[in-house]
């Protein structure tokens, strides 16, 4: 089945019946591929074949949008076949009006800034640190390793470490 067979039966979809075993062979091949499922079913159903049931149930599990497939099978085919412009129009009309601006609405929140902000001891971890430190924020990531020495005394070599690492790179 060809990419031109394949529009055809989406334009027209009352063709389906003479390609039902291609449309089989390409659902299960692409399973992934719903329209190929919606088509199946669709020439299934108006050929009046038996093996419309099993096939409905097989495709359900595969298809995007269950309540599109029922439209689709009970005679509101357009909600399933392509607008009337190509992808390339789309495109081109998005690309010559631009994208929409979304405008921020005002916000009543107060917005504290880096100084503002005191780090609570028992908050301060040695991630908090590593973050401030990436953030460029080195006295306060000095702050929150001093904090951790006094919190775990065990691993005060470490972060003397750290702090002077901190100290040096600052320099």
């Amino acid at each position: 089945m060809t990419k031109d067979d394949l529009n055809r039966l989406v334009s027209h979809p009352e063709q389906t019946t003479s390609f039902v075993d291609e449309l089989r062979r390409l659902s299960e091949t692409c399973p992934w591929f719903h329209t190929a499922h919606q088509l199946l079913l669709h020439g299934l159903k108006t050929s009046g074949q038996h093996t419309f049931d099993e096939q409905l149930t097989r495709s359900a599990w595969c298809v995007c949008n269950r309540s599109v497939l029922y439209r689709y099978l009970h005679g509101n085919p357009a909600a399933v076949s392509p607008a009337d412009k190509t992808a390339d129009e789309l495109i081109d009309s998005f690309l010559q009006t631009g994208p929409a601006k979304i405008i921020p609405a005002e916000s009543h929140f107060q917005v504290h800034t880096s100084e503002q902000l005191k780090v609570n001891p028992s908050t301060a971890t040695e991630t908090l640190a590593l973050i401030f430190a990436r953030q460029g924020e080195t006295d306060r990531a000095i702050e929150i390793y001093e904090q951790l020495i006094l919190k775990n005394p065990e691993k005060h070599i470490y972060f003397a470490q750290q702090i002077q690492s901190l100290k040096t790179s600052k320099k």
